[in-house]
């Protein structure tokens, strides 16, 4: 009879065949066992596709990172009026200028803004033009800053040991726009043409 009774609660449950379930069997009605194996194959799954996931982020190589469109030219010069006469000169769209009045402010700034240029007066206070361009020659990561010194009078002298200090030019003031403008762009590679903006 118990017999009986255990056969007839499977027959509810699974139908004639123990080992189909009943048409219309809900998952209420899952054993304990089957349950577990179901939770535990969805978990084995999310591992495994986790595991692919990290994997292929690990050898995917990084973006390229590109380098700000904005070109930075530092303007040295004691004499505010004459640096207003060159800055016009050097604005122009993506171009900012930075206005000094010291080689020593000009060798901070260079270390913190990595500019594109440099454009000297060679007989800056402090650090000169020609001791601008040694600290920057001795240093393996600003040698390649150029530099352009501007002179109010012909020092022959004191112009040749500003480029063998590593100076790419230097010209003579009043420079011209054209004349500035050229040079800029054969030793920095800076289109100048239109306006620009300054910085402090």
């Amino acid at each position: 009879m118990s017999f009986d009774l255990h056969a007839s609660s499977a027959t509810h449950l699974y139908g004639s065949d123990p080992s189909q379930p009943a048409a219309g069997h809900t998952d209420a009605h899952l054993s304990t066992h089957a349950r577990t194996s179901s939770v535990r194959e969805a978990l084995v799954r999310h591992a495994v596709a986790l595991r692919a996931l990290r994997s292929s982020s690990a050898v995917r190589p990084a973006a390229p990172t590109t380098r700000a469109t904005e070109r930075v030219i530092l303007l040295v010069d004691p004499a505010q009026v004459m640096r207003e006469l060159i800055r016009i000169h050097l604005v122009a769209p993506g171009v900012r200028v930075v206005e000094l009045a010291s080689g020593d402010e000009a060798l901070r700034a260079i270390r913190s803004e990595r500019p594109d240029l440099v454009v000297c007066e060679l007989h800056a206070p402090g650090l000169d033009a020609a001791g601008l361009c040694r600290e920057l020659a001795a240093s393996p990561t600003l040698r390649r800053v150029p530099v352009i010194a501007l002179s109010s009078d012909r020092d022959a002298r004191l112009e040749q040991a500003c480029l063998e200090a590593g100076a790419r030019e230097v010209l003579l003031k009043p420079v011209g726009r054209a004349q500035l403008r050229d040079a800029v762009a054969r030793h920095a590679g800076i289109q100048l043409d239109g306006p620009g903006r300054t910085g402090p």
